[in-house]
């Protein structure tokens, strides 16, 4: 894989998402990896290949919002309601005219572009019952979506898994996809009246309290960090941010893990493969 070539499409997909919020007055910053790795190598971590964004609630629903009619010819906003074969719970901003095939998504017809992810955060909900409703109604509901998409979320060798997807998928063809959807919405929105201090991100990979971070860290608002040789928005405190995520994340991992979270099996720009 040419990663230098692949990098260069997300920044310029990270550059008209930045344009768009700026004009519109929407908040956004690097979120996950993508912070880690401005804050640890100010730019891509070595051995990662997307970018991640998070945006508060309100600035996501605005993004949402204006971005179909705001992005370039050349930029996709994908979402549960544009693609029937899109399964996740947060919206990517894709690159027409490319492909990033992933073994989880490659018959799931969906548009398959370069793309940067972009999440919600939401409050954190103020009591164990909102909690554990929106925790495993959550994982419940992302179950049957990437069954009913077909997604591939299992190795060749776990027959188990397999087996239980297809029954997944049995079941998700007497629900529609639209009903699944506005409920996990809802269930997303469940902690937003509380006054807890923490947000909290449902990124679809059933990891709850890891993605649970203090308000505080964006009290102050954003910061502009260095990120392949451009300034770009992160949360004023992403210390406190990073630790909750990662904990001590100034220390390098092993290099066995120093890979790519993405089973990706092909990528093509301008009509080639790199």
């Amino acid at each position: 894989m040419d990663r230098e070539k692949l990098i260069n499409v997300q920044l310029e997909i990270l550059d008209e998402i930045k344009r768009v919020c700026e004009k519109n007055g929407i908040q956004f910053f690097l979120d996950y990896g993508t912070l880690l790795g401005a804050v640890r190598h100010k730019g891509m971590i070595p051995w990662d290949d997307d970018i991640d964004l998070g945006m508060l609630r309100k600035d996501y629903d605005r993004f949402c919002a204006v971005a179909p009619k705001e992005l370039g010819k050349n930029f996709y906003l994908q979402t549960w309601e544009n693609d029937i074969g899109y399964a996740c719970p947060f919206v990517k901003v894709r690159r027409l005219h490319t492909h990033f095939i992933e073994r989880a998504t490659e018959n799931t017809g969906q548009e398959d572009g370069i793309f940067i992810d972009v999440f919600p955060y939401d409050t954190y909900p103020a009591t164990k019952l909102k909690r554990i409703c929106q925790k495993y109604g959550i994982k419940v509901i992302d179950k049957l979506l990437y069954a009913k998409c077909g997604y591939i979320l299992w190795e060749d060798r776990d027959t188990t898994k397999k087996r239980l997807y297809k029954v997944l998928g049995k079941i998700s063809n007497i629900i529609s996809k639209k009903t699944l959807c506005k409920c996990r919405a809802k269930l997303e929105l469940i902690g937003n009246k509380d006054n807890t201090g923490y947000y909290i991100v449902q990124s679809g990979d059933g990891q709850y309290e890891r993605y649970k971070v203090p308000k505080k860290c964006l009290e102050k608002g954003c910061i502009e960090l260095e990120f392949e040789n451009k300034m770009y928005p992160c949360p004023s405190d992403y210390d406190t941010w990073l630790t909750c995520f990662y904990g001590d994340y100034k220390k390098l991992p092993p290099e066995s893990e120093r890979v790519s979270m993405h089973n990706v099996k092909n990528i093509v720009i301008e009509g080639k493969s790199i």
